[in-house]
């Protein structure tokens, strides 16, 4: 091992000790699992707290809001999506922890969104830094939207992982994110009889079909979105009322 890779070992390291040292825990448990991932079956598993395209189409629930505008109002009970709702604290303190139960020879999905354009990093908390093997998560990074697909362990049926922000995060107070997981239909402990069967399969099949929460927006009629975050029927009527007088006299002034 050379001096860098000793350096970026050890700098990790001392990453993931002061996070577990502030960390701020948010539970995925057994009953947050969608039990068939292939259809995505989050909205009969979550309910009423569930938000989807459909909520924001004509004839939805919230026809003519954009997700925010609902979500915020209660964001702890809203699950776009299925995603849940964390706070990262300024400077990385407190640091957003998951555990997630129920994970052991399965293939794991993470999804991360943060409502604003920052360099976000997943560390996995209770993989061996100096041993790239143990786990294929041991930490990785991008800018708002956080996406991994790995093995879970298989000494142990939960996974903890570390979020933290590395750029753009200087001036903000708090960071709001939201994160999903999905696991694999079948683990490596279950019979399987098609090679499709093989959990390793199941990223390339998954990724075929990710959404993130910001894509509720392609919901949300144009009419309602364009120049105001705010928009909702009243405006767009508004809107259109406004500019129909305002034609009508541009011609009434031509005659």
């Amino acid at each position: 091992m050379n001096l860098l890779s000793i350096f970026l070992s050890s700098f990790s390291l001392i990453t993931l000790i002061k996070a577990q040292s502030v960390c701020e825990w948010y539970n995925w448990t057994e009953s947050d699992w969608p039990t068939n991932t292939t259809t995505q079956n989050f909205q009969s598993l979550i309910g009423a707290a569930y938000l989807g395209f459909s909520d924001f189409e004509s004839g939805g629930e919230y026809y003519g809001q954009l997700w925010t505008t609902t979500f915020f109002t209660n964001p702890t009970y809203y699950r776009p999506l299925g995603f849940k709702y964390a706070v990262l604290g300024e400077y990385n303190d407190p640091t957003v922890c998951l555990h997630a139960e129920g994970t052991s020879s399965y293939i794991v999905e993470l999804m991360v969104y943060s409502f604003h354009s920052v360099k976000l990093c997943a560390t996995d908390m209770s993989a061996d830094n100096y041993n790239t093997q143990d786990s294929s998560i041991v930490t990785d990074c991008a800018t708002q939207y956080l996406y991994q697909c790995f093995a879970a362990q298989t000494t142990t049926n939960s996974l903890k992982i570390a979020l933290y922000c590395t750029t753009g995060c200087e001036d903000l107070q708090q960071q709001q994110l939201l994160f999903r997981f999905r696991r694999s239909d079948i683990s490596y402990s279950q019979s399987r009889q098609y090679a499709s069967d093989n959990p390793e399969m199941w990223c390339t099949h998954i990724a075929s079909i990710i959404e993130w929460p910001d894509e509720l927006n392609e919901a949300v009629p144009t009419e309602y979105t364009v120049g105001n975050s705010n928009y909702n029927g009243v405006n767009a009527l508004h809107v259109s009322l406004t500019g129909i007088l305002i034609a009508c006299l541009s011609i009434l002034a031509l005659l």
